[in-house]
């Protein structure tokens, strides 16, 4: 039998008619090659489903109208992303041209496209959270920089402030002793006695 007759990828999501999955039962049966297909098929399966679900923190969901203004700081994200799912695409290509050397033209089988389509949207993904985890990172290191400049700045204000306050408060005591001896001196004179 010919193994492109099988949709394996029909089977392996069981969107297939009974009859069909039958046939393709059988089949695997006797061919090694559809039997590795359909365990990589299972493992790819296993693997993503082992993978956590993950939803963006709050504070992103915060920062997004201050990323939006800077543009030039989110060019590198897609030119990663699409490195990453070029570079899944090719180790993709790569792995099924070194496993299979002795095929020949006829025999190459098709490209599962969702599959190529979920490992990229996967990368992507990665690759995207990890960018976003270092830019919040880097805007929460330059927040707590602003931070400590401003707290320094106030504390400074301050200290200015309360110098300002104790030499007025020192001024004004001393014109306030200044004008109780004047009037120690007015006092003791109107009585009619001599300073």
């Amino acid at each position: 039998m010919n193994c492109g007759e099988f949709d394996l990828k029909g089977y392996f999501l069981a969107e297939l008619p009974e009859e069909e999955t039958a046939r393709i039962q059988a089949h695997l049966e006797h061919c090694n090659r559809c039997r590795q297909e359909l365990e990589q098929l299972q493992r790819v399966k296993r693997s993503i489903e082992s993978l956590p679900e993950l939803s963006p923190p709050a504070r992103i969901r915060v920062l997004v109208p201050v990323v939006d203004r800077r543009f030039w700081l989110w060019w590198p994200v897609p030119a990663a992303i699409a490195l990453a799912g070029l570079l899944v695409a090719l180790a993709i290509a790569w792995h099924g041209y070194v496993q299979r050397p002795n095929l020949m033209v006829a025999q190459v089988p098709q490209i599962d496209r969702e599959l190529v389509r979920q490992i990229v949207a996967e990368e992507i993904g990665r690759q995207s959270e990890l960018w976003k985890q270092r830019l919040v990172a880097e805007l929460d290191r330059k927040q707590q920089e602003r931070t400590a400049a401003m707290i320094r700045d106030l504390e400074y204000r301050l200290d200015v402030a309360r110098r300002a306050d104790q030499v007025a408060i020192a001024e004004t005591l001393e014109v306030l002793l200044k004008r109780l001896q004047v009037l120690q001196l007015a006092s003791a004179w109107q009585s009619g006695g001599q300073p």
